[in-house]
């Protein structure tokens, strides 16, 4: 029987989705993309913006019209049950998805499936079928410490758990190995790593500098409280050679006020240090992070810190969100603010993160070094920096590039000899 499972939202869902899809080709399911083609449809959700809701809802309800078999895995189930129940899907939270052949199973038998609650379950060393066969997503814990109350990931994911330290330097071992050379490590917060264990993220990323063989590890988002408390050793490592010269470090406001509503663990004062600290050790250092305006009781003052707050670190991407409620959040009791206020917020710090994301990429050209070539046409140098070129790379595989031009959102290479 064919089973096509369809990814939407961050790294830790398709982490999830390569799992599932290695799980069921172990139980004998044959793994398509084309919906059309498959007797059971996989929905893997994201439940972070509302937008992403509403193409969720208006997804599932086409499918089961059109008579397919449809399963929701992913962070929606366990937050909005009932409304996914309602439309005809199966469901599978986002901890159980270990169970997934025998929900698939179930559902071609003619029988819902309804697997939710939260487990302390491992998800590593399982079967998977990788998006790319060069690049390793590997989840090293699931949930978090904090308790932001606009997010509705958190309902899902639930407190914090770990994974062993062990099983993980195994997982990327067996992956490199395998001939990956992009290993991604992600979690909702990676500096919460070993919170709950006595682990140490410190220890755990030595360990892993000292595989043998050639590749790059991708960080996954750090906040700026946890990046902090560990910058000193963080910074020793990227010397390594290992590690992207990158981090995601979402700040959300420039408002001290505005965190405070957020329920976040840092101030302003945090990320700045944070930034600055890696900009000192390495100017060129890729810094991303994430922004939301318009969140409830944010003042044009408010607003205007987070613009100057931008202005002042320069990060080389920010992802800008408009504020919208959340189900199950504190946030969303709160009084919402007029949409036309948002939209006009969101746009103007589109428009100051892009230009300085173009000033940024301008610093680049003419640098000249050896990239990994994550797809044909396209690579990444140690600074995690994303350059197209026309020549055709083999994916894999390291080139000497040479970056000649730069846009808003990328730069552009050729390859060197």
């Amino acid at each position: 029987m064919k089973v096509c499972i369809e990814t939407y939202g961050c790294a830790s869902n398709r982490a999830d989705s390569e799992i599932m899809a290695g799980l069921l080709e172990r139980s004998g399911f044959e793994i398509v993309r084309n919906p059309e083609a498959a007797d059971v449809v996989i929905v893997n959700s994201c439940f972070v913006k509302h937008r992403t809701e509403q193409f969720l809802f208006s997804r599932v309800s086409g499918l089961v019209r059109s008579g397919k078999r449809v399963i929701v895995a992913g962070c929606a189930p366990e937050v909005v049950p009932e409304k996914l129940w309602e439309l005809g899907a199966s469901l599978v939270g986002t901890h159980r998805i270990k169970r997934i052949a025998e929900a698939v199973s179930e559902v071609l038998s003619g029988r819902r499936v309804e697997l939710l609650g939260k487990t302390r379950e491992e998800k590593v060393c399982l079967p998977r079928i990788r998006e790319n066969p060069f690049r390793a997503i590997i989840k090293i814990a699931e949930g978090c410490t904090g308790a932001c109350s606009y997010c509705a990931t958190r309902l899902a994911k639930g407190e914090l758990v770990s994974y062993p330290k062990d099983s993980i330097l195994k997982e990327v071992r067996a992956s490199v190995a395998s001939g990956c050379r992009e290993i991604f490590l992600t979690a909702q917060d990676l500096a919460d790593y070993g919170a709950d264990t006595g682990e140490s993220l410190i220890e755990l990323l030595r360990e892993i500098s000292g595989i043998p063989g050639r590749f790059f590890v991708r960080l996954g988002m750090m906040n700026p409280g946890g990046a902090l408390r560990i910058l000193e050793p963080l910074i020793e490592l990227m010397k390594t050679g290992k590690f992207y010269r990158f981090l995601h470090v979402p700040v959300q406001s420039g408002s001290g006020s505005v965190l405070e509503k957020m329920n976040r663990k840092h101030g302003v004062r945090e990320f700045e240090e944070v930034v600055s600290g890696l900009r000192s050790e390495d100017p060129r250092f890729t810094v991303w992070t994430d922004v939301i305006v318009g969140f409830p009781g944010e003042t044009e003052r408010d607003f205007e810190a987070t613009l100057e707050l931008v202005r002042k670190t320069e990060p080389d991407w920010v992802n800008v969100s408009r504020f919208a409620p959340r189900p199950g959040t504190a946030a969303s009791e709160l009084k919402d603010l007029d949409s036309g206020v948002k939209k006009r917020r969101s746009e103007r710090a589109s428009d100051l993160a892009l230009k300085i994301s173009e000033r940024r990429n301008s610093l680049w050209v003419g640098w000249s070094g050896k990239c990994l070539a994550v797809e044909r046409n396209y690579a990444r140098n140690p600074w995690y920096r994303g350059i197209r070129v026309k020549t055709p790379l083999e994916p894999g595989s390291f080139k000497s590039l040479r970056v000649v031009g730069f846009g808003k959102k990328t730069l552009y290479g050729e390859p060197i000899g």
